[in-house]
């Protein structure tokens, strides 16, 4: 099965792996339960990406679609994905999506996580997403396009809809920029149009020096801190850093946490980090901004949403996310979505957090 403790990042992310929580919300993602929760699909035990089963769609002449329920919510990350094998797929593809439906079961939107086709062996396919505002439910789609003279197979196994969450208590106010730098120190930092979602986005011009700006928060060593934000960078030659560092009532840095590291260039992605406990003696924190000299190039921020419990409920252990949390064109953007996402989150008890797994590789928050 897909080791969610292994993290795949590329090159360019020069920092410690983001820390967070997930919940698998698929039922037999491996087939190991035969058809069990995907009706009409055919088990298969000769081609199999891991365990003993897996799943078959064969190719007909219209379009085959086998579905799964997904609970979510608006405001909600979800990263979805597996692993697929075609075979004689001539015309057509097979593939995975999701779509999103609101509570009079209308389609909001999809998004495709990929497609194999012809003879193509055991590949990853993955995708990740901000869940759209008005969202009730989800469909995980398996699907194979129609053939004409001839008909393939392809193959599915150790597929996985994973659901990160924010906590309960947004402790941050615009993130999106699309009031300035209102509740920010700017510094150094500009507004730029090169946004992930919205008119507006914090930019730092990397140079001969320094250049920084934060957001700074209230924060409690009781309770527990999430964090999620889009970040791109273009050509920079210098890392473009994201932390949070923690002050003491004497307003002196006592600790920092290092979230992410940019060089050279890439697309807007989501990173979204649970779990986070400020040190003892940390009255306040700043979500920090900056870009490391000397270099060059630009570095991007924008829909910064912190989160916190809204008592002291426990500390949950982290686990490490296996990739980064990319955005999609056309986005719903993160703003809106957490904002409504909160609002119902506020109506509720706390948001339940799944107990760590054991895994090869660990990590932990250090300060």
């Amino acid at each position: 099965m897909i080791d969610r403790c292994l993290v795949v990042l590329t090159a360019s992310l020069c920092s410690l792996p983001l820390l967070s929580s997930a919940e698998q919300v698929l039922q037999n993602p491996g087939f190991e339960s035969g058809s069990s929760q995907w009706y009409s699909i055919e088990v298969e035990t000769s081609e199999v990406y891991a365990g003993a089963q897996s799943g078959r769609i064969d190719q007909l002449y219209f379009w085959r679609t086998i579905s799964q329920t997904v609970d979510c919510e608006a405001g909600q990350i979800m990263s979805f994905g597996g692993y697929l094998k075609s075979e004689a797929i001539v015309v057509g593809a097979g593939g995975l999506r999701v779509t999103f439906y609101d509570s009079s079961d209308q389609a909001i939107s999809s998004v495709g996580a990929g497609e194999v086709s012809g003879d193509q062996d055991w590949t990853l396919l993955q995708e990740s997403i901000v869940i759209p505002s008005g969202t009730e439910y989800a469909s995980f789609q398996l699907f194979v396009g129609k053939g004409t003279s001839s008909y393939g197979s392809v193959y599915f196994d150790d597929l996985y809809c994973d659901l990160f969450e924010h906590k309960a208590v947004i402790v941050n106010s615009n993130g999106g920029f699309e009031n300035g730098y209102s509740g920010w120190y700017q510094g150094h930092a500009s507004l730029d149009s090169n946004a992930f979602e919205g008119s507006s986005a914090s930019a730092l011009q990397h140079g001969s020096w320094w250049k920084q700006s934060w957001y700074e928060f209230d924060c409690d060593p009781a309770l527990e801190y999430a964090v999620s934000f889009a970040a791109a960078s273009d050509n920079t030659t210098s890392e473009g850093v994201f932390q949070i560092r923690y002050y003491d009532a004497a307003d002196t840095e006592i600790a920092n946490d290092h979230l992410l590291g940019l060089t050279g260039s890439n697309d807007y992605a989501i990173y979204f980090a649970d779990g986070i406990q400020p040190p003892v003696g940390a009255e306040s924190a700043r979500f920090y901004f900056a870009a490391a000299h000397p270099g060059s190039g630009t570095t991007y921020l924008d829909d910064v949403v912190i989160t916190t419990d809204a008592v002291d409920s426990g500390f949950a252990s982290p686990s490490l996310i296996d990739q980064a949390l990319t955005s999609l064109t056309p986005d719903p953007g993160m703003e809106a979505a957490c904002r409504i996402g909160m609002a119902m989150c506020m109506q509720r008890r706390l948001w339940s957090r799944p107990a760590h797994r054991p895994c090869a590789l660990t990590a932990s928050i250090s300060f």
